[in-house]
């Protein structure tokens, strides 16, 4: 395995947007005794050595948020799915097989679009061969370079491919066994722990990745089969535990208090978590929360309000985007007299944010029946009952809901919502 460090990267153009970079830059500059001379008032990626450090690479794609992060698992152990972990390291080439170790010191260029490569290695009359493919079956070829005798062979792209760059020979026999596979731009990954600064969520891992395995990680996952029974309600706060690479409900005593998620749904053995590393509070993005009513609550929702999303934190406001309710019917109808529903902030007293549920032809009917509900226009509230305040449903008429004997209706409901900082 060779570990990308920053000397060994200072000036070499390994990943997509330095590619990117030296390609325009080479167009613009002048070439003497087949050597670029560039110029140093350009502010290039060429002229600033590129990518100095791995975590430059990093930085930049946190900030293009991509969907799936090529990752490998360098704990030593397997990362159970719900991990939150941290960029540790980058790979740019694993060579597998080989077992001869007849090549070494892989540098290669143009490689962004593929996940892996499959390499031979054959001599015909003293001139060694390395070729490169795209596909396993070995018919899709990417690069090849010759050289006479041992050293370094020089790589050229072959039908327009762009993949160059340089690979070493020591040559003792033909080897191209299906094995032989070179495992490209991967993103080294351990334990995020909130204990330790220089370990910060970015990513958390989707599915369990055994260790020194390839596989994605994300900045933004939904995952489930998770224990989330020690969560307060769907919606609640998940945090980075100060245990590395574990979530809590709580944020810790000592450390940083990273939120990273929000419960999705609550079970000791099927919870699900919405995870948001490395955005912290994840500002600005929709989340929805689900919550089921039961008869009980749904006859007593004018006494007391239930929340459907808690109180977001000091100096964070929730804004009410839209909802959807469901009635699931049971044996017999609730029963009300133009008492209709809102959501409310903290109470039945607070800011009604949305603009007022009709019941009558929803709450009433003998089959499942669904409804919607959006917010409301100036939904005017002072800092003192917004800010940090929880999203509640509540029975705005003058009566309770009645009805429904056999107590076995349900209500739905699906709320979708952001958070916002105040600069309060």
């Amino acid at each position: 395995m060779e570990l990308a460090q920053d000397p060994w990267l200072t000036g070499l153009a390994l990943f997509l947007e330095s590619q990117r970079f030296r390609a325009r830059d080479d167009a613009s500059d002048s070439k003497l005794a087949g050597v670029y001379a560039h110029n140093s008032l350009e502010f290039s990626a060429t002229e600033a050595n590129e990518w100095v450090s791995w975590m430059r690479y990093v930085s930049a794609l946190v900030r293009g948020g991509p969907g799936a992060w090529r990752v490998r698992n360098q704990t030593g152990g397997t990362l159970d799915a719900g991990t939150p972990v941290y960029p540790s390291g980058f790979l740019q080439v694993d060579e597998q097989g080989d077992g001869a170790a007849q090549l070494s010191t892989w540098v290669l260029y143009g490689v962004e679009r593929y996940d892996r490569l499959y390499w031979t290695l054959t001599d015909t009359g003293g001139d060694r061969t390395v070729s490169l493919y795209a596909d396993p079956e070995l018919t899709e070829l990417v690069a090849e370079g010759t050289r006479t005798g041992d050293g370094s062979i020089t790589l050229v792209d072959v039908d327009g491919s762009e993949v160059t760059g340089t690979v070493t020979v020591a040559y003792t026999a033909d080897d191209e066994d299906a094995a032989n596979i070179l495992e490209l731009n991967r993103v080294l990954v351990s334990k995020a722990d909130a204990a330790d600064p220089a370990k910060p969520p970015l990513l958390v891992v989707a599915e369990d990745l055994a260790t020194a395995a390839n596989g994605t990680a994300f900045p933004h996952a939904t995952v489930g089969g998770l224990d989330t029974s020690g969560a307060a309600a769907i919606g609640s706060p998940v945090y980075l535990s100060a245990t590395a690479g574990a979530f809590a409900f709580s944020a810790p005593a000592a450390g940083i208090p990273w939120q990273i998620g929000v419960v999705a749904a609550k079970h000791a053995t099927t919870g699900a978590i919405r995870f948001f590393p490395g955005q912290r509070i994840a500002l600005g993005l929709m989340f929805t929360a689900e919550i089921a009513l039961t008869s009980a609550q749904v006859k007593a929702l004018r006494a007391t309000p239930v929340s459907v999303v808690p109180a977001p934190g000091a100096g964070r406001v929730i804004e009410f985007v839209s909802a959807t309710l469901l009635l699931d019917y049971g044996s017999n109808v609730f029963t009300e007299a133009g008492y209709n529903l809102g959501f409310r902030y903290n109470d039945g007293t607070g800011v009604q944010v949305s603009e007022t549920v009709e019941t009558t032809g929803f709450i009433d009917q003998s089959v499942d029946t669904q409804t919607s509900a959006r917010a409301k226009l100036d939904a005017i509230a002072p800092k003192s009952g917004s800010e940090n305040k929880a999203l509640v449903l509540h029975n705005t008429g003058g009566a309770e809901i009645a009805g429904n004997a056999a107590n076995d209706s349900v209500l739905r409901v699906k709320v979708t919502y952001r958070v916002w900082s105040t600069g309060w």
